[in-house]
């Protein structure tokens, strides 16, 4: 045990004498543990949580094409989408 104490306490002076060094070790772990993070909550907003609708897998968006306009969405509020499913 005095041995890993003794041995511990070279490795501090050790990293003491060269600065630079766990200056660029900890600026390094803190940008791969912050791109991580970041990485994780994109893929987990967008890809791993449903949306908070039922039968969230059949939402479709219509939108119309025309040469004057452009887009435009199409939105009809009595829309039914089980009277008008195509898919059935």
């Amino acid at each position: 045990m005095d041995a890993l104490i003794r041995d511990i306490g070279y490795r501090i002076r050790r990293l003491m004498n060269q600065p630079a060094f766990p200056a660029a070790l900890s600026l390094s772990l803190a940008l791969g543990i912050g791109a991580c993070a970041v990485i994780f909550s994109i893929v987990n907003a967008m890809l791993l949580w449903q949306l908070p609708y039922p039968k969230a897998d059949q939402l479709l968006e219509v939108k119309q094409i025309s040469a004057n306009v452009g887009r435009a969405n199409l939105c009809d509020p009595k829309f039914d989408p089980e009277v008008a499913s195509p898919y059935e």
